[in-house]
């Protein structure tokens, strides 16, 4: 989480939180941050019940574990040209430490892991 949130703070250019020996504060940046995440979430869970109803019932489902340099390095430009290219698949994406991924796939609990 650190590290993503280094990532953010780079690419707005300006801190997130006051970091202090007794813990962080949002700063007003970090506050404005944290309205429109909720906002845009909101929005991502409105736009999945939309789409609920075009939904194919020949859809496949994929679990896939990932640990986090998975999911922001390498997933990101791979699986939107991977789901253009298959339309009939779910991928049920899960972020995960490396020695949990490799525990759900041994349970058959994940379809696919990236550690």
């Amino acid at each position: 989480a650190s590290e993503r949130i280094k990532k953010l703070e780079q690419y707005f250019e300006t801190p997130l939180f006051i970091r202090q020996t007794t813990g962080v504060e949002l700063t007003t940046a970090g506050h404005a941050f944290v309205e429109h995440a909720r906002q845009l979430l909101a929005q991502k869970d409105q736009l999945e019940q939309e789409m609920q109803r075009f939904k194919s019932s020949t859809t496949q489902a994929l679990t896939l574990w990932c640990n986090s340099s998975a999911q922001s390095e390498y997933l990101p430009p791979l699986l939107p040209q991977y789901l253009v290219l298959h339309p009939e698949m779910s991928i049920d994406l899960h972020e995960a430490e490396s020695s949990e991924i490799v525990d759900a796939l041994t349970q058959g609990i994940a379809s696919l892991g990236l550690v």
